[in-house]
């Protein structure tokens, strides 16, 4: 793989409720799905003439769609308030979105949600329906196309397909999965990702950061505090563990399906992983702000179950993740879907 393929990889991955209850009163958020019902009603543009024929979306309308309204949106004439824009918040620090309060974040992604809700996915991958196939929306099916993107690549391998990006603001891509494909387990430092499944169906684990380990990332000769229970060994023991040991907070894995939406933000849902059903997905994906080499860089991670049941909720496990290489079994190629993406 290419560094140019790896990058557009970390130019990654989608929309939540948008008024979650404050990070204070949980050791750390829960990502949470979007409601799906009635989504292709809602500001949807319709994109079938008289005879029922799927009319493609350009690149350029796609933009403007998510973001018109998002660069429009006007200012709040509260000075105390002058921030509460996504490309302000982006421009105030450069380190990503880690210092603004998930409330915030909520409510600026808002135009940017109400466009990905408006996506006619049928329209923009120019799909064909199938009595058997892929979910669209409920009782409809489609063949799924990860066949189609070029070069051709093995059939486990899950492809990106780029669409557009502006340096520290947002990058947007598609990731097209085959059958049982898997995104293992990764992060996106400071940043808010929101995302459409555009066809298919996904299991995704998520997890949270804990929100006090800032600036304390275990030092690889020091003892961690906690007792360790490590899944390889089942054994309770302490351990040393790498740099980067991170506490998070384990989520059940939940099921995404098309038209559904999702978020994550800096802490909450921040790493996840992923694998299609038996007919594979695509996603689409709006990363702010995007990847950045080195200083906002993808890490993949393994997860340590502790023994520790002190903090933490009936839905929510603590945990901590050791970060690792990029599995050798995994493989994420750029590519080119009919007149959208690149091979470069």
């Amino acid at each position: 793989t290419t560094a140019r393929q790896r990058y557009h990889f970390r130019q990654r991955t989608v929309i939540s409720s948008l008024c979650p209850a404050p990070a204070s009163q949980r050791p750390a958020s829960s990502s949470i799905s979007m409601p799906t019902e009635n989504v292709q009603n809602k500001q949807q543009t319709t994109m079938v003439d008289d005879d029922d024929e799927v009319i493609p979306i350009d690149l350029k309308t796609l933009q403007q769609r998510l973001f018109s309204s998002f660069e429009k949106r006007r200012r709040p004439s509260d000075s105390s308030d002058r921030r509460w824009t996504l490309p302000d918040l982006l421009k105030s620090n450069q380190d990503g979105l880690s210092h603004v309060p998930i409330e915030i974040l909520a409510k600026c992604v808002i135009p940017v949600l109400e466009g990905l809700r408006s996506i006619d996915a049928e329209s923009l991958l120019e799909l064909e329906r199938a009595h058997q196939g892929a979910v669209l929306d409920e009782g409809v099916a489609i063949k799924p196309v990860h066949q189609l993107v070029k070069p051709a690549c093995p059939d486990d391998t899950v492809r990106y397909v780029h669409l557009s990006d502006v340096p520290g603001q947002y990058s947007m891509g598609i990731f097209i999965f085959p059958p049982h494909a898997k995104i293992p387990l990764h992060d996106h430092p400071g940043m808010c990702v929101l995302s459409r499944v555009l066809y298919g169906s996904l299991q995704r684990l998520s997890l949270d950061l804990a929100r006090d380990d800032d600036n304390s990332e275990s030092e690889g000769d020091e003892d961690f505090p906690w007792s360790m229970l490590w899944t390889a060994t089942k054994a309770p023991e302490k351990r040393k563990l790498p740099m980067g040991t991170k506490r998070a907070y384990k989520h059940h894995v939940d099921h995404l399906q098309a038209p559904s939406c999702s978020a994550l933000y800096p802490y909450e849902g921040n790493l996840h992983e992923f694998e299609a059903g038996p007919d594979g997905a695509a996603v689409l994906d709006v990363l702010f702000p995007p990847y950045d080499e080195p200083d906002r860089d993808c890490t993949f991670y393994n997860i340590v179950e502790t023994t520790d049941q002190t903090s933490g909720s009936s839905d929510q496990q603590p945990c901590l993740i050791v970060p690792t290489g990029q599995p050798e079994d995994f493989h994420c190629i750029s590519g080119r879907y009919l007149s959208l993406g690149s091979t470069d």
